[in-house]
């Protein structure tokens, strides 16, 4: 029986295989396909080239923002013609079978999950390649590595934005810098991870084990988002964080400072608007209304 440790060093080892690219580019059509909502079937057959070119875009978005941050050729990124043969027939079937039974093939649950797990295997190599990649070229700059990490896990939420321009629909609600994905922050901790044990000395895991971990987290992350619907299990970290290192313990408690004030300036305000009723009252002068206070008139006061 196979143990943990020769798991770990057979996964590291497996190369992409053309079954992980597949599953790469099925799962980014698919993306497309959902981004353009109800509407896709009738977008693709009215708009084919956009949709075309939209789709090969986001398959092969990060070796194009990859080449495009080191300085490489961005066009090389389509010059296996394989491959663009092949994300052009992946495309094709999806939005254009007959009676669009591959695409509901593609989310039948079980292919779904499987597609899934495959796709999260090939992300977490290519981030692992992206920061071998960029570790050549800048071999003192960690940041730039933990970029290209990124980059490379989530290639299409950063080119998102001009996909949708290609589809004639600007919006820049999905603009990555400002409402970070799910992927993004698991690439981000996934190219540190990497990269402390790359490069540090008291992180004394092997290389292979630590792969093997993050694509178990990856894979159980990817699971819980699509059979439980949890959509960010980054989301309470993330408030927390916010909460003590970036002001939001001293908002939180400027506001119940300033709450407090206003509480006791309103209390006050009644206190004196009370007494100034009686003082009226005692010295017999017309009728006073106050907004907390009952109506007194000298009638009132001779009956009593």
């Amino acid at each position: 029986m196979m143990d943990l440790k020769t798991l770990a060093e057979h996964l590291d080892q497996m190369p992409v295989n053309p079954y992980l690219t597949y599953s790469q580019m099925i799962v980014c059509t698919l993306d497309v396909r959902s981004d353009l909502g109800a509407g896709s079937l009738y977008f693709s057959r009215k708009h084919p080239l956009a949709c075309w070119i939209s789709t090969l875009i986001c398959i092969f978005s990060s070796t194009i923002l990859t080449n495009f941050l080191l300085n490489e050729p961005i066009i090389s990124s389509l010059g296996n013609t394989q491959q663009v043969l092949t994300a052009t027939l992946i495309w094709y079937t999806i939005f254009y079978s007959p009676f669009d039974i591959i695409y509901k093939l593609c989310n039948f649950l079980p292919i779904k999950v499987a597609l899934n797990c495959m796709n999260e295997i090939n992300t977490c190599k290519t981030i692992y390649q992206g920061i071998i990649h960029a570790s050549k070229v800048f071999p003192d700059s960690y940041v730039i590595m933990v970029f290209i990490g990124i980059v490379r896990g989530n290639g299409p939420g950063f080119t998102r934005m001009f996909e949708r321009l290609i589809r004639g629909n600007w919006s820049m609600n999905v603009l990555e810098f400002m409402h970070p994905s799910y992927s993004t922050k698991m690439s981000a901790l996934a190219s540190i991870t990497f990269i402390v044990n790359r490069y540090s000395e008291w992180f004394m895991i092997s290389q292979s084990f630590v792969f093997f971990c993050v694509v178990c987290a990856c894979l159980y992350l990817r699971l819980s988002a699509i059979l439980l619907d949890i959509s960010d299990p980054f989301c309470p970290f993330e408030n927390l964080t916010c909460l003590l290192l970036f002001g939001g313990i001293w908002d939180a408690l400027a506001k119940a400072l300033s709450s407090g004030d206003q509480s006791t300036r309103h209390t006050g305000n009644l206190r004196s608007k009370a007494l100034r009723a009686d003082i009226l009252y005692r010295n017999g002068q017309q009728v006073y209304v106050a907004k907390c206070a009952p109506v007194i008139t000298p009638q009132m006061a001779t009956m009593n």
